[in-house]
C-alpha cells in the first residue's frame, strides 16, 4: 500500500482502516514510558557500562567502585584520536562503493561489511607488526575509550535530530514531537547523506568493534604469559564472540531485514547501543582476563553446546524470515500457512515462526547465557549483560507487538491466535 492508493481510496470515499492512517504516522506509538523513561534510559545505561568498566581492571574486578574524580581517567586526547580515527575509517569503508548493492525496505545499502572488517584488522596488524604499535595498550584507558564512544554518540544523536527535522528522508513515525523522546528514539528510520548510510555505518562499528576488543584482550593476555600458555576460558567468550560477529557481517543481507535495520529509528538509542555494546558484550572476556578465571572443562562443553545450539536457532530462523521477504511465493513456502494482510505483507506462521513468534530471540538469548555460564557462580558480574539483553529483547515483543496491532490490525489478532507464545512455547 502507498501513497497513490492512498489517493485513489480517499478519490472514491474508501474510509481506511485505522492502523493504515497509524501507519504514516497520525497516531504514533510512545515506547519507553514517552519522554521521562526515554531521559532515564539515557542517563542509566551509559552511566551503568562506565561503572562497570571501572570496577573490572586489571588490579582488581570483584564488586563496584566508587566512581573516579579525576577527569584524566574519563578524557584522554590520545584515546579521543584513536576512536574518531576508528569511527571515520569505518564511515570511508560504508562510503566506497565495494559490496553488492541491496535494497531492504528503508535499507538501501551495499554489503561491503565483511570487506570493512577485513580491511580494518589488515590495517591494525600492518600497524602492529611494522609500526610497533602497541594495540592492547588502548585498553589501558578503557574508560577513556568508553567515554569517548558515549560523547560521540551525543553528538551524533544531535546531529542526527537536527537533520531529520530539516532534511527527513524516511521520517521515522513513532516520532511524535516531542523534542526529548524524538532526539531518544530518532526522527528518521535510515538516515543518509547522499550515498552514505548513517545505519549501517553505526551497525558495522558495533559489531567490528566487539571483534576488536576481543582481539585486544586475547594480545594481553598472550604479553603476559609465556609463549605456548593458553586458556581454554579466554578462548571460549572469544571464539564464540567472533563466530557471531563473522555471521553478522558475512550475512550482512539478513541483518539488514531486522527490527533494528528496519523499524528502529536512529537517534541516542540506537547510536549510544552501537558505540557501547562491543564493551557490554565483552565484559565477561574482560572478567575471565584479569579475574584469571578457568572453567572445568565439563562445563565449557555443555556451555559450548547450548551456544551452538543458540547460534543454530538464531542463524536458522533469521535465515528463514530474510527470504521469506524476499521471495515469500518461492516452493520451499507453499507448506507453510501465512496471513495475508491489508498492506500486502503476509506474516509467515510456518516453520521456525510458527512454533514461537521470536525464534531469532531465543537463539540470541541461549548464545549470551551460554557465555556468562561459562563463570558458573564465581562473580556477578558476567550476568549483566545477560540479565540487560534479556530484559531489552522482552520489552522489545511487546514493543514489536504493539506496532503489528496498530499497523496489521485483524491479521495480527489471527497471528497471534495461531503462534500464541513469544518466546517459550506454552510458556511465554
Amino acid at each position: 500500500m502507498n501513497a497513490d492508493v492512498d489517493k485513489i481510496l480517499k478519490a472514491n470515499n474508501v474510509p481506511l482502516p485505522p492502523q493504515y492512517e497509524r501507519k504514516y504516522g497520525e497516531k504514533p506509538v510512545r515506547e519507553f514510558g514517552s519522554w521521562p523513561g526515554a531521559l532515564l534510559t539515557s542517563l542509566l545505561l551509559p552511566s551503568l557500562i562506565l561503572l562497570l568498566q571501572m570496577s573490572c581492571t586489571k588490579s582488581k574486578c570483584k564488586g563496584l567502585v566508587i566512581p573516579s574524580t579525576n577527569p584524566r581517567a574519563y578524557l584522554d586526547l590520545q584515546t579521543v584520536g584513536l576512536y574518531l580515527g576508528y569511527v571515520a575509517w569505518q564511515a570511508l569503508l560504508t562510503a566506497l562503493p565495494v559490496g553488492k548493492k541491496a535494497s531492504y525496505g528503508c535499507m538501501q545499502v551495499r554489503l561491503s561489511g565483511i570487506y570493512n572488517g577485513l580491511l580494518t584488522y589488515a590495517v591494525i596488524w600492518g600497524l602492529y607488526k611494522y609500526f610497533n604499535w602497541d594495540v592492547p595498550v588502548v585498553l589501558n584507558k578503557s574508560v577513556a575509550l568508553l567515554t569517548t564512544a558515549i560523547l560521540f554518540s551525543l553528538l551524533v544523536s544531535v546531529a542526527l535530530f537536527i537533520k531529520g527535522g530539516r532534511w527527513p528522508a524516511k521520517r521515522n513515525i513513532n516520532a511524535d514531537g516531542n523534542k526529548l523522546y524524538d532526539f531518544f528514539i530518532g526522527r528518521e528510520l535510515a538516515p543518509t547523506i547522499r550515498f552514505f548510510n548513517i545505519k549501517a555505518w553505526l551497525i558495522r562499528l558495533e559489531f567490528i568493534g566487539i571483534a576488536l576488543l576481543d582481539t585486544m584482550y586475547f594480545m594481553i593476555f598472550s604479553e603476559t604469559h609465556a609463549s605456548g600458555v593458553y586458556s581454554p576460558t579466554l578462548l571460549f567468550p572469544i571464539i564464540a564472540h567472533g563466530l557471531y560477529v563473522l555471521y553478522h557481517l558475512c550475512c550482512e543481507g539478513t541483518f539488514m531485514t531486522s527490527f533494528d535495520a528496519q523499524s528502529e529509528g536512529v537517534g541516542f538509542m540506537s547510536v549510544v547501543a552501537s558505540a557501547t555494546w562491543p564493551f557490554w558484550v565483552t565484559l565477561v572476556t574482560r572478567y575471565i582476563l584479569y579475574t584469571n578465571y578457568q572453567a572445568p572443562t565439563y562445563r565449557l562443553v555443555i556451555c559450548g553446546i547450548v551456544f551452538a545450539l543458540g547460534l543454530f536457532v538464531y542463524v536458522a530462523s533469521n535465515n528463514q524470515k530474510a527470504e521469506y521477504r524476499k521471495n515469500p511465493q518461492h516452493p520451499i513456502y507453499s507448506k507453510y500457512d501465512a496471513i495475508s494482510t491489508f498492506h500486502g505483507k503476509k506474516l509467515l506462521t510456518g516453520g521456525w515462526w510458527g512454533v514461537v513468534r521470536h525464534p531469532n530471540y531465543v537463539g540470541d538469548i541461549m548464545m549470551q547465557w551460554s557465555l556468562a555460564a561459562v563463570c558458573g557462580l564465581s562473580h556477578w558480574l558476567p550476568y549483566v549483560f545477560p540479565v540487560l539483553h534479556l530484559l531489552i529483547l522482552v520489552h522489545r515483543t511487546f514493543r514489536i507487538s504493539s506496532r503489528c496491532k496498530n499497523l496489521y490490525g485483524a491479521a495480527w489478532d489471527r497471528y497471534t491466535q495461531l503462534v500464541k507464545h513469544r518466546l517459550v512455547p506454552r510458556v511465554f
